[in-house]
C-alpha cells in the first residue's frame, strides 16, 4: 500500500489504461462507516481507535486462512486472536513465560 500523491496514468497494454490518482476518505463514523471500515481504508489511525483487534478480526473474515498463513508465515490459527499471537512469535515480539 501506498500513498499517491500526483495522478499517475499505468498503460497495461495497448487497450487498457490504469489511472491512479490521489482521493479523498473522510473518517465520519455513521451508520454505514463503522469505525472498523474506516480503520481499514486508512481513513481513522489506528492508535486512535477504542479497539485495535476489531479491523484485525475483518481482515480475518475477508482473507482465507491460507492466504494470510502464506504471507505472514504463520501456523494454522482459528480466530483473530489466534491469527495475532501467530504473527507476534514468528516476528519474534512475543516470548514464552
Amino acid at each position: 500500500p501506498g500513498l499517491t500523491r500526483q495522478a499517475q496514468e499505468v498503460h497495461l497494454d495497448k487497450h487498457v489504461k490504469l489511472l491512479d490518482s490521489p482521493g479523498i476518505v473522510f473518517p465520519t463514523v455513521d451508520a454505514n462507516n463503522t469505525p472498523v471500515q474506516a480503520a481499514l481504508r486508512n481513513a481513522v489511525k489506528v492508535e486512535k481507535l477504542d479497539d485495535p483487534i476489531s479491523p484485525v478480526g475483518e481482515i480475518v473474515k475477508r482473507c482465507t486462512a491460507k492466504q494470510l498463513t502464506e504471507i505472514y508465515q504463520i501456523p494454522r490459527f482459528s480466530d483473530a486472536q489466534e491469527f495475532l499471537q501467530n504473527v507476534a512469535i514468528v516476528r519474534g515480539k512475543m516470548k514464552k513465560g
